[in-house]
Formats: C-alpha cells, sequence, structure tokens
C-alpha cells in the first residue's frame, strides 16, 4: 500500500511539474513576443516621425491647396516591391500568443500595408500624372489612415510591454 501512495505522489509532482516548466516556457515567449511586436511597432512610428512624413503631406496638402503644381518625389522601396515588418512577418503563426492585443496588431499591420500602398505612387512617380485634386484626395486618405494608425500603434506599444501580459 505505501508503494501505491508512493507512485501516485511521484506521479502528481512529474504532472504538475511538467505543467509548471510548460506553463513558465509559454510565458516566457509570450513575453518575447510581445516584447519583439512592441519594438517593431514603436520603431516603424518613429521612422514615421524622424522622417517628418505626416508633416511634410501637410505641407504638401498646403502647396496643392494654394493651387501649386507641386510633384514630391520620395525615396525607399525598390519601384513596386513593398518591404515587409520582420517581426510581424516570421510571427503571424504565433500572433495569438499576443492575447487581447492580436486583433489590434494585425490591425495596425493592415492600415500600413494601406499607408504604403498610398506611398508608393510618390516613390515611383506615378504621382506626377494625378491632378491637383487627386492629389490632395490620395494623401488626405493617407493621413485618415495613418493618424489613428498612429495612436493604435501607441496603444499597441504601451500595452504590449506591459509587465505582467
Amino acid at each position: 500500500m505505501v508503494d501505491f501512495w508512493g507512485v501516485v505522489l511521484g506521479g502528481a509532482v512529474t504532472l504538475i511539474g511538467s505543467i509548471g516548466v510548460k506553463w513558465w516556457d509559454e510565458w516566457r515567449q509570450r513575453r518575447a513576443l510581445r516584447a519583439a511586436f512592441g519594438a517593431e511597432i514603436e520603431a516603424l512610428i518613429n521612422i514615421v516621425e524622424i522622417r517628418k512624413h505626416e508633416a511634410r503631406a501637410q505641407e504638401w496638402l498646403a502647396k496643392w491647396r494654394k493651387g501649386e503644381d507641386y510633384v514630391p518625389k520620395m525615396y525607399g522601396f525598390d519601384g513596386a516591391k513593398m518591404y515587409e515588418d520582420p517581426v510581424y512577418r516570421s510571427n503571424l503563426d504565433k500572433i495569438g500568443m499576443l492575447g487581447a492585443e492580436a486583433a489590434d496588431a494585425v490591425q495596425f499591420y493592415t492600415n500600413m500595408i494601406a499607408c504604403r500602398v498610398n506611398l508608393r505612387v510618390f516613390v515611383t512617380g506615378e504621382v506626377k500624372d494625378f491632378s491637383i485634386g487627386k492629389r490632395i484626395e490620395w494623401v488626405e486618405s493617407l493621413l485618415a489612415v495613418w493618424q489613428p494608425t498612429k495612436a493604435l500603434g501607441l496603444s499597441l506599444v504601451k500595452r504590449l510591454s506591459s509587465r505582467w501580459a
């Protein structure tokens, strides 16, 4: 009978220990993933700020509204190729580990793709074929996507960097 309780106790300790190790490993992976996504999102927002894309877009709008036929040129990706975000691209299969922030992360990156589509016409030079009215419409739609995306990204960075998430 003593052997029976020893086996039961040993099995229980082994089971609890293996569950604890698995939980600890998943918690560490989730924390690392959250940190990586938070860092990438913060970097993307910082790059836009450092390059003053939003301010330049406002300057373009002001010039066009005055009737100036200004054609901005941007440099970045190679022609039609749009760069992808490495953390997002490499971790799509794990995005559920972000928990409640997963949906917002997907929305942030989807909106970033939409912004890049708008910016593409400036990089490729296609914008020179747009009327001033179409340029205004194009940049206004870019800003209409970017501004809430920026706010969402800043909120995500804060939430993803939470210590106990």
